[in-house]
């Protein structure tokens, strides 16, 4: 027969086979707690958008990442700050505080821009972010948690 081995003949019964297929690992290695730095901190707002960036090289927006955005309060030092980590590959594209300046403009109905000093690269950079999100209402909601943080701090 094509595709057989040499030892089995043509009469054998092919349901006879019994294949022992063991693990390649014996063990799983103990989970690692993964720390984020915000585990002080409260969520405020967490919904899912699209994040763009304005390119001023080529006066165009860039996608900066999709994923869950989130506004968070620390209560021990009074701040209040946007962070957003893209789906799958959790890498943080957007990491910045909200002071008293940061006005939202729309930019429709479900996005909304800002400038931002935003250190999700490392080191801080003024960026003009905007952020789409699913619906109005969700985008109205974070208007309003964004106005409240701005006069809050």
């Amino acid at each position: 027969m094509l595709f057989t081995g040499a030892s089995q003949s043509p009469d054998a019964d092919p349901e006879a086979f019994n294949p022992d297929y063991k693990p390649v690992v014996a063990e799983l290695p103990p989970l690692i707690e993964m720390k984020t730095g915000e585990e002080e901190e409260e969520i405020l707002f967490k919904e899912r958008c699209k994040m763009f960036r304005f390119d001023n090289s080529i006066s165009n927006w860039k996608e900066r990442g999709l994923g869950e955005l989130k506004i968070l309060f620390h209560k021990g030092m009074n701040l209040h700050r946007v962070v957003m980590r893209r789906e799958q590959v959790f890498k943080v594209c957007a990491n910045h505080l909200i002071t008293k300046d940061m006005n939202l403009l729309p930019n429709s109905d479900k996005s909304w821009m800002y400038v931002a000093n935003n250190k999700s690269d490392g080191e801080a950079e003024v960026e003009k972010l905007s952020v789409k999100f699913k619906t109005p209402q969700i985008a109205n909601q974070f208007k309003e948690i964004w106005d409240t943080c701005r006069h809050g701090s």
